[in-house]
């Protein structure tokens, strides 16, 4: 799995934030290659309605917290896939 979460994009950056989490900062280099941060959390009305906005911050790039979530979930469903896991 270190592997997988290494080489992976998505869950590199998954556990860069769930390090940060927990720690408040990071103890090794980011396995992302840039140490994230989280933007201000706010809700946005639109043509779909309501939804929550969590800007991630990822070196140059600022990503959408949901669609970091789903790509992450994405990315572990994949992975656990090409292992035999459910």
């Amino acid at each position: 799995m270190e592997t997988a979460i290494n080489t992976n994009p998505q869950l590199a950056l998954l556990a860069d934030l769930a390090n940060l989490s927990k720690h408040a900062k990071l103890t090794k280099p980011p396995r992302s290659g840039a140490v994230p941060t989280l933007g201000k959390l706010s809700g946005v009305s639109g043509a779909a309605g309501w939804m929550l906005s969590l800007p991630v911050v990822h070196g140059a790039q600022v990503l959408d917290g949901i669609a970091v979530a789903l790509a992450a979930i994405a990315a572990w469903r994949r992975t656990l896939a090409a292992v035999n896991l459910p």
